[in-house]
């Protein structure tokens, strides 16, 4: 017996795999992307400077990173999996921190086969940290991230960066912590070959 709300689901669910197998994401091959948003630094929170020994006069400063950019350069080794070398830079600014942050490493992404919108991403990197022309400190850290495509190319991700910090401030300066723990809210745009039609 003919059913007719059977055979509109039937139609639903095999279109719907249909469409997914022709919009297939294949990130294999050459990668390139980059970023920029905004985020927080617990290691840039613990920095300050006393501006006037005499009066003893601290001036301390906020985690918030204004701006952090983000770039990798990479290879897709499978359409879903790829390896990339990451920069991700935080400037100093003036109205904020003086303090800036430099990180580069390598990491992992791979995007599941049932949802291969979504990226998850794991790497480790050596991460430097100044103010101005003086090194601040320096460690290794673990790197982590969670991004989401929401549109061909464009990629919403959080990432969190963290480890311990080899302290090295000049006169005059403190950290009160060695810890870092980042994290940074960005729109990436990555580059790759097109979807499998």
């Amino acid at each position: 017996m003919f059913n007719m709300k059977r055979t509109i689901l039937l139609s639903i669910v095999t279109l719907f795999f249909l469409t997914d197998a022709a919009g297939q994401v294949d990130r294999s091959g050459f990668i390139f992307g980059i970023g920029i948003g905004s985020g927080y630094s617990k290691h840039a929170a613990s920095y300050s400077v006393v501006k006037d020994p005499a009066f003893g006069i601290i001036e301390e400063y906020s985690g918030f990173r204004i701006l952090a950019a983000d770039l990798k350069v990479g290879w897709g080794f499978k359409p879903r999996a790829h390896v990339y070398y990451t920069i991700k830079y935080s400037p100093p600014n003036t109205t904020i921190s003086p303090y800036q942050s430099f990180y580069q490493g390598m990491a992992l992404a791979y995007s599941p086969k049932s949802q291969e919108k979504l990226i998850i991403t794991a790497g480790a990197g050596i991460n430097k940290a100044h103010d101005k022309g003086d090194k601040l400190g320096q460690g290794t850290m673990a790197n982590i991230a969670l991004g989401y495509e929401i549109n061909p190319h464009f990629i919403l991700e959080v990432n969190t960066i963290f480890g311990k910090m080899e302290n090295t401030p000049p006169p005059l300066a403190s950290l009160s912590t060695s810890s870092e723990f980042a994290f940074y809210i960005t729109i990436n745009y990555l580059f790759y070959r097109d979807a499998v039609k």
